[in-house]
């Protein structure tokens, strides 16, 4: 009897040693940006796998260790880098993310899940069909920036652009730019939009609201009627005032 219950004690052991660690993620002291990014990896890592993944302390963990994903903070990593190391620890195995700030950890997780297979685009996203049993490769990731800002430059004045977005897709974008490593959003607005107006002895000066199909568009073809021989490119006048350009810059920091 009891050399069957240590065979099966030795078995369960060995099972965890190996076994996926996508459904546990340990954290250690975060600020918002790691806390939002760590919902983030348990939601993407819970599609994937169709399993609600476990948030918990650090040192809840190595009471009872299990494999599981670690965040953790490294100074040797510099900047906005981060490191993605897979081993054994604690007699299980795990997956390490490791950034030396908060911006680094961040890039690492999004890190970790290009390495599982997600993309992360402006306008879509995909999610692997399953998870590997291990990290791909050699079992280590290091990454860091190649530039100091990253970023876009979304244009307002268009129905395809930032105009015609409600505040959910421009929370959307926002998300997508930093799942995709970005850290910089740069909104170009015209004086006579909202963006620009500010307050002189009590009376706001520039801005507007924004263009609606209410109202005359700009840079709207509008068509015309034909006297008589007209050439095509006649045919079409743009409505397009001359005014001049403000850009509004935000910091995604």
């Amino acid at each position: 009897m009891r050399v069957s219950a240590f065979i099966i004690l030795s078995m369960l052991l060995a099972t965890c040693a190996t076994a996926a660690p996508w459904g546990t993620i340990a954290t250690g002291t975060q600020v918002d940006m790691e806390r939002l990014a760590t919902a983030d990896l348990a939601r993407y890592l819970g599609q994937a796998t169709d399993t609600a993944v476990k948030v918990t302390p650090h040192g809840a963990w190595e009471q009872t260790p299990v494999p599981a994903v670690l965040l953790e903070r490294d100074e040797a990593a510099q900047g906005e880098g981060y490191r993605i190391a897979a081993g054994q620890k604690n007699g299980v195995y795990t997956v390490t993310v490791a950034g030396g700030t908060p911006q680094g950890v961040v890039n690492g997780i999004y890190g970790l899940l290009r390495a599982l297979g997600y993309r992360f685009y402006l306008g879509s996203e995909s999610v692997p069909a399953s998870l590997p049993e291990a990290l791909p490769g050699s079992g280590t990731i290091e990454g860091n920036p190649v530039f100091s800002v990253r970023g876009v430059l979304p244009w307002y004045n268009f129905f395809d652009s930032p105009t015609a977005w409600d505040p959910i897709d421009h929370r959307a974008f926002v998300d997508q730019l930093i799942r995709s490593g970005a850290n910089f959003l740069t909104f170009h607005t015209y004086d006579t939009e909202p963006f620009a107006a500010y307050e002189e002895k009590g009376k706001m000066k520039e801005g507007a609201p924004l263009l609606n199909t209410a109202r005359s568009p700009v840079s709207v073809m509008t068509p015309r009627p034909l006297p008589g021989a007209m050439s095509p490119a006649s045919i079409m006048e743009p409505m397009i005032a001359p005014v001049p350009a403000r850009v509004a810059l935000v910091l995604m920091k």
